[in-house]
């Protein structure tokens, strides 16, 4: 979320998390936005510590992350270590796959060049019966 705007963090989040949950599928999805908890629009924390350990906590006992390579972000850097050493799936999304860190290239599964082949990429391998 550094460095954008509020609805530029959470737009992508919103259409991915409507995608997936309804997604037709006998898995019951459940997408975490972490918008909806922690952001800086509505202030809710106390102090950073407390979103990185809710953040990582989130991570952590996920089952897939859904990452946005567009941009740079040390938040999701971190995040993306944490999935990548508990073998945490992930699947990012960017526009130009030259523009990704390599550190962040290797963390990921697969990425996709849009947000819409790596929700479709989700539900056809992960989502399948």
């Amino acid at each position: 979320m550094t460095g954008i705007t509020y609805e530029d963090s959470n737009n992508w989040r919103v259409v991915a998390k409507d995608a997936l949950e309804n997604a037709e599928s006998e898995k019951r999805i459940v997408a975490i936005n972490p918008n909806d908890y922690y952001n800086f629009k509505d202030i809710k924390h106390l102090t950073e510590k407390e979103i990185l350990r809710y953040d990582l906590n989130r991570v952590r006992n996920s089952n897939l992350i859904l990452v946005n390579l567009n941009g740079d972000s040390i938040g999701t850097a971190m995040e993306l270590q944490h999935a990548y050493d508990f073998h945490v799936p992930i699947i990012g999304y960017c526009g130009d796959k030259k523009l990704v860190h390599p550190w962040l290239e290797y963390t990921c599964d697969r990425i996709c060049d849009n947000i819409f082949y790596a929700i479709d990429y989700i539900k056809n391998y992960y989502l399948m019966e």
